[in-house]
């Protein structure tokens, strides 16, 4: 998903605003507001899923001001109704989340987040990560949806790997697109910086022969399938996780306005490479999905971005974010026996 300058427009009008309110609140005295000044920040961004004995952590890495009336393929005075409908606007905030899989052997994170790319309102996975109880030298395997740079800009810190010991892994057809020689040359300068900043932050992992190029279908590190899921990128993909009959989706960028993508699956965002393909996806998948009742974590729902679909018939859907919970310990079968 490319940046977009409104992202620290928004953020400075939407701080200038909040002190705008205050100053002009009547009643409030310097004393009161000396007393309780507004913070200005949220809770620790992560929040504990168990899927039988494996332990899902999302990690919130912020969130992206975008201008959905300006990206989704539908007039701009539509998305900004059916944003209404759900008390929302554009430019819309929109989570960046990562997702650590724990099970037990290794460590296993999925997207990094958008790191120093975008401003102040993203690159938090790793204080998150740090809060939920890890580090980043923890961090064993790490598996990427697509190469967008909301997803690989954590990578790095500064010119340096982030993750001392992590190998990277991505599939072979995205790989392929952005490390191409020839793509390159033949890139306008837009593109030329997508690419070469994408050759930026893999540099430092392929010369320490930390980046794996795996194919659709593979199984990787804790069990991990790998769906290709093509249309947003050509190498995105899904990764499916399955444990004591549950199953989980994490599917990278399939939806970024859940307010309106759920309802019709048929719109799509500027940002996917082949619109109709990534279109033909979200509706296969959501038709999938709905039908077995699986877990879904998804890059852009709103954090945790932890849920479930249902169908509504004629092609619409629903979304049905988890229940927030206390995390559970697995039973130890032992115990249980005796």
């Amino acid at each position: 998903m490319a940046r977009y300058p409104l992202n620290r427009f928004w953020s400075t009008l939407l701080f200038a605003g909040g002190v705008t309110v205050a100053a002009l609140a009547g009643g409030y005295s310097a004393a009161v507001a000396a007393k309780a000044p507004a913070q200005f920040t949220q809770a620790p961004g992560y929040y504990r899923l168990a899927l039988g004995d494996i332990e899902i952590t999302a990690l919130s890495d912020g969130v992206n001001p975008l201008p959905m009336h300006q990206l989704l393929s539908l007039d701009a005075a539509e998305v900004r109704q059916r944003l209404a409908e759900f008390y929302l606007h554009s430019p819309l905030d929109t989570s960046v989340n990562g997702f650590l899989v724990n099970d037990g052997k290794q460590l296993v994170l999925i997207d990094t987040g958008a790191g120093d790319l975008f401003g102040d309102s993203v690159g938090r996975l790793q204080q998150n990560l740090q809060a939920a109880g890890y580090s980043t030298d923890a961090v064993d395997v790490i598996l990427l949806t697509h190469l967008h740079s909301d997803h690989v800009g954590g990578l790095l810190k500064g010119d340096k790997p982030r993750f001392s010991h992590a190998s990277v892994y991505a599939r072979d057809d995205e790989v392929n697109y952005w490390l191409s020689d020839e793509r390159l040359a033949q890139a306008n300068d837009e593109q030329r910086r997508s690419l070469e900043k994408v050759r930026q932050l893999l540099a430092p992992y392929q010369a320490q022969g930390r980046l794996v190029a795996f194919s659709a279908g593979d199984t990787l590190a804790a069990g991990i399938h790998a769906v290709a899921t093509p249309g947003h990128t050509p190498g995105h993909t899904s990764y499916r996780l399955q444990r004591d009959g549950q199953r989980l989706w994490i599917w990278g960028d399939i939806v970024h306005a859940a307010a309106i993508q759920f309802a019709d699956p048929s719109v799509t965002i500027a940002f996917d490479s082949d619109a109709e393909q990534a279109r033909q996806q979200r509706q296969q998948l959501f038709a999938e999905l709905a039908k077995h009742g699986d877990w879904i974590a998804g890059a852009h729902l709103s954090f945790p971005g932890i849920g479930h679909i249902q169908a509504l018939g004629d092609g619409h859907y629903r979304w049905l974010p988890a229940n927030y919970t206390l995390p559970q310990p697995a039973p130890d079968n032992k115990d249980a026996a005796e």
